[in-house]
């Protein structure tokens, strides 16, 4: 379907009656811009490179944040319940071990759901990416999904980074 419109969009572009036109900008910048006009190329694809950078992360970033939203109500829930058991005025041996228990099962349970939503949601994603064409389209297209790859990793991590230290703080792992 887009690759239908990618073809529509360079048949309209590259006309012949277009071909004079962008010829004559291009004549006109190098003669402006004069030795400037190499960097200014350089500027323009370093710009775009982290436009397109931006966009991959951004995506990235949602699909991330909407797997662990399905997950985020059972997490506080389990953050509340230790807390509040950590506040209580005495608490037992054997309630600390169960509670030890219960958070491990639960974030165990939580990961479980996170990672299969995780799941669900990059493979109607990457429906999208069919490895079908040229070669110079497969290596485009895997390096974008390497890219989106690791910006997904480092998301992954950065939520990581921020709720250990609150599941560290619970009570029973501080004995």
């Amino acid at each position: 379907m887009s690759n239908i419109k990618i073809q529509q969009l360079k048949s309209k572009l590259l006309r012949k009656e277009n071909a004079i036109p962008i010829v004559i900008s291009i004549t006109l910048s190098y003669y402006l811009l004069g030795k400037h006009f190499i960097d200014a190329i350089w500027t323009f694809d370093i710009i775009a490179l982290l436009i397109l950078f931006l966009i991959i992360w951004l995506m990235a970033g949602f699909i991330v944040l909407k797997s662990f939203f399905a997950s985020a109500a059972e997490l506080s829930l389990l953050i509340f319940l230790a807390q509040s058991y950590c506040n209580s005025p005495n608490p037992s041996i054997g309630s600390n071990n169960a509670l030890k228990s219960l958070m491990i099962l639960s974030i165990l349970y939580i990961i479980f759901i996170s990672a299969g939503s995780l799941y669900n949601i990059l493979k109607e994603f990457l429906r999208d990416f069919k490895n079908e064409g040229k070669l110079t389209d497969k290596i485009i297209t895997a390096v974008i999904l390497l890219i989106f790859l690791f910006f997904m990793i480092y998301i992954i991590q950065q939520i990581g980074m921020v709720i250990s230290p609150i599941v560290n703080d619970i009570c029973v792992f501080k004995q």
